[in-house]
């Protein structure tokens, strides 16, 4: 038989509480990192990385360049939602001017499950990214797309995946504004989601895709229409994401740069 000593040493729930405090470790996607990414020390990192010989450089805090002509290649970090890096290629669209073109967009949470790691590992399996990007062919806009339709039918089945919708929203359908011009995808929330913090009310959630003849490039915006507690004036808020795309971009870049987005919110 243990002595009493011997028995408070080696019990730790004396008083029956630690069992309560027992849950199982969540490897779920969507959730927040345990351990805060420090972004300053990602940034560093890849600082310090060529790209196809070419030097970095910063002219802001969240973001480094890679080269300034089209083909060049930006990386920016995103603290809405969570945070990610946002992958962009320079390209020109129809009028002549210069285009930033997203090619991806990549959530922190997921890179730390393919790393298990932080801050240095993350910025090593972004700079994979890029310089994949980097050496990929620099993509035109386009005068004619007819595939818009298609695009965001894809694009809604894509963000219905349970990996990819918020837990707050439930998707409800797409509208079209413009044959082949303008889609609305939209989402409603569920009864756990609807007041935001400012005190409003979420009535939806909406990715506008888009085709402009004028520049032959594609738009994706992300965001929230809000009204105030009491009233239903169905406002607009600030995007969550504003992208440019080309249409002879591949379909399943486009989308996936999108599901990302949405998944983060």
């Amino acid at each position: 038989m243990r002595g009493f000593k011997q028995w408070i040493l080696n019990e730790s729930d004396i008083f029956g509480f630690e069992k309560e405090k027992s849950h199982k470790k969540s490897d779920t996607k969507g959730e927040s990192p345990i351990v805060p990414i420090n972004t300053e020390i990602v940034m560093n990192a890849m600082m310090k990385v060529e790209i196809n010989n070419v030097e970095p450089f910063s002219l802001f805090l969240d973001e480094i360049q890679w080269g300034r002509e089209v083909g060049a290649v930006k990386m920016v970090i995103s603290p809405l939602g969570s945070f990610k890096s946002i992958v962009r290629k320079l390209s020109t669209d129809l009028e002549g001017n210069k285009a930033w073109i997203c090619k991806r967009i990549l959530p922190y949470n997921d890179l730390l499950h393919v790393t298990q790691a932080f801050d240095e590992n993350i910025a090593h399996e972004v700079l994979k990214e890029i310089e994949i990007v980097s050496k990929e062919e620099t993509e035109l806009a386009q005068k004619e797309y007819n595939g818009l339709e298609k695009l965001t039918t894809k694009l809604a089945a894509f963000c219905r995946r349970g990996d990819i919708i918020p837990e707050i929203f439930i998707y409800k359908g797409i509208k079209q504004i413009k044959k082949n011009e303008n889609y609305l995808i939209y989402f409603e929330c569920n009864g756990h989601g609807v007041e935001t913090p400012n005190s409003g009310r979420l009535e939806q959630f909406i990715i506008d895709m888009s085709y402009d003849k004028k520049t032959g490039l594609i738009r994706s915006i992300g965001h929230d229409v809000q009204s105030k507690t009491r009233q239903h004036l169905w406002a607009p808020q600030p995007s969550e994401w504003d992208e440019y795309f080309l249409p002879k971009q591949s379909e399943k870049e486009i989308i996936s740069c999108v599901g990302a987005a949405l998944s983060t919110y």
